[in-house]
């Protein structure tokens, strides 16, 4: 099964940004400022413990086997201008960066109801930091700056390749792609469908019980049989 990394160095490749760098996440901690382009997008992955390779989620009501605990972890997928450089870039954020730009979005000083953004935001990066909450500091710039010509130009360029939606669909599929070869979607499919076999076995039996006498009638939730 190939590894996340290796998903995402495909999807690079393929959607035309194959050099190094060339798609953007917070890699260490430090001070970046981008301007977000496009609507952020949620993908989930599954990540379980060093060594192991993670899936990327696609759905439970698609046959992901692999809800349950903690559940998935989600980024948002996005295209940014990276002012690093003044490059456009493909690129990963995490939930509490988006949840900051859902706050301006809210806020009468910052409000904006389209993407690209109007104006820069500052993300302070601490990776030693212990609390989840802290690692990101996000803060909005007090210019509202509209784009050049030639920044616009190279988003149109990178939206007609691929746009955010389809990215995110790819990745989906991928995974789904992979398991089906595997063996892992068919197991799971296969497991729940007996689980819901047992189920209803256990439904038509308390049906023919003896009136009187009172028997369970509460719903079952596949996922809390265990196995």
């Amino acid at each position: 099964m190939m590894s996340l990394r290796d998903d995402m160095k495909k999807d690079q490749e393929q959607y035309g940004a194959g050099k190094k760098g060339d798609f953007f996440r917070f890699e260490k901690s430090g001070v970046y400022k981008l301007r977000v382009l496009a609507k952020p997008i949620a993908l989930a992955t599954h990540f379980f413990g060093k060594g192991v390779p993670a899936s990327v989620c696609y759905g439970q009501d698609k046959g992901c086997p692999f809800h349950g605990g903690d559940g998935p972890s989600v980024k948002f997928q996005t295209y940014v201008l990276d002012r690093t450089d003044g490059k456009v870039r493909l690129g990963e954020l995490p939930w509490t960066v988006v949840d900051a730009l859902a706050t301006y979005e809210e806020d009468p000083d910052y409000t904006f109801t389209e993407y690209p953004m109007p104006f820069d935001i500052k993300v302070t990066v601490d990776k030693e930091n212990s609390d989840p909450k802290q690692i990101y500091k996000v803060m909005p710039s007090p210019k509202h700056e509209t784009l050049s010509s030639d920044e616009m130009g190279e988003l149109a360029a990178k939206l007609g390749k691929m746009t955010i939606e389809a990215y995110v669909e790819k990745r989906k599929n991928d995974a789904l792609q992979r398991h089906k070869e595997d063996g892992t979607h068919e197991r799971e499919m296969e497991r729940r469908k007996k689980v819901q076999e047992e189920i209803d076995a256990a439904r038509a039996d308390n049906s023919s019980k003896e009136p009187g006498i009172a028997y369970p009638t509460d719903e079952v939730n596949p996922e809390d049989i265990p196995f």
